[in-house]
Parts: C-alpha cells; structure tokens; sequence
C-alpha cells in the first residue's frame, strides 16, 4: 500500500483494477481542463456584458427589453448543454469541409470526392460514438444490428430516390 500514489482524492481505484487507475486520472484531467475553459469563456461573457451594460447610448437597456427572474435557470441549462454544443460543433464543422470545398472550386474533381467523402466517414463515426454512444464492443451488438438496419435502409432510401429521378429525367426528355 505504501508504494500506491494517489493521483485524484476520490478516485482512487489502485491496484484493485489495474490499467482503469491510470484510464481515470486522464479522464478526470482531461474533464477539468473542459471545466476550466468552459468557466474561462463564461467568465468572459459576463465580463464583457458588465462593462457593456451601462451603455446604452439613450437607448432601452437590458431591463426594458429582457426578463432576468429565470438567469440562473437558464445559466444552468446552458452548463448543461455545453458538451453537447462541443460534440454539434464538431459535426458542424465536419459539414462544412465539404460545403467549402464545393463553394471554392480550386480542388480538383476526385480529390474533392476524396475530401467529401473522408469527411462524410468521419461525421458518421462521429455521430455513431457521441450522439448514439455506439460503439462495437462485444458487450453491445445490439448497437452493430443498429447500425446495419440503418445501412439498409438508408441504402432503401437512396436508391429509390435514384430511381425516381432517373425515372423523372427520362421522362422529361
């Protein structure tokens, strides 16, 4: 017992369960570094609407045109939804790879297929492990069954669509 280093009061695992000691002290860093920053940019946007409430310039202020008796709930609400703002950013940001390299077209044809498509894989296992918190392990193959019902009928789904417009353009013709 004397050679075990407590790395984090209250998580303490030990010997007792091996690599899962070590596996909890990155977690919990890597959770209070989230935690900080997350204060960091709130503290900033409080500061910032403090020195910014007096002026007004002869206009309504705050008071006249927000009601402030709910602050805290919504705050809390806020803090609560912030991992789930960070996890949207990512997805938002892996949409709109593709939209800019169709937008600016000093890409070649198939390395922006390539891209689209490299962004269209990430978003998904993007999705599938932080929004559905799938993952393959073996104690969840349910999740896999998922997935695959999913394939299919996403493949139902695109192939009729390209039926019909097939359809749609031969006829128009």
């Amino acid at each position: 017992m004397a050679s075990e280093t407590i790395k984090h009061p209250g998580i303490n695992l030990g010997a007792h369960h091996g690599h899962a000691h070590d596996k909890a002290e990155t977690l919990v860093f890597g959770f209070w570094v989230f935690l900080m920053s997350d204060l960091i940019i709130f503290g900033l946007m409080f500061a910032n609407c403090v020195t910014q409430l007096p002026g007004t310039a002869g206009g309504p202020g705050p008071k006249d045109l927000f009601s402030l008796g709910s602050a805290f709930v919504q705050t809390m609400v806020l803090l609560a939804c912030s991992v789930t703002f960070g996890m949207a950013s990512l997805a938002l940001i892996l949409t709109l790879i593709p939209f800019g390299v169709v937008a600016w077209s000093g890409w070649s044809t198939s390395a922006a297929l390539w891209l689209i498509a490299g962004a269209a894989i990430v978003q998904i296992v993007v999705h599938f492990r932080f929004f559905l918190h799938i993952d393959l392990s073996r104690q969840k193959r349910e999740g896999l069954q998922f997935i695959l019902f999913t394939v299919l009928l996403l493949a139902i789904m695109a192939s009729g669509t390209i039926w019909i417009m097939a359809s749609l353009q031969m006829r128009m013709m």
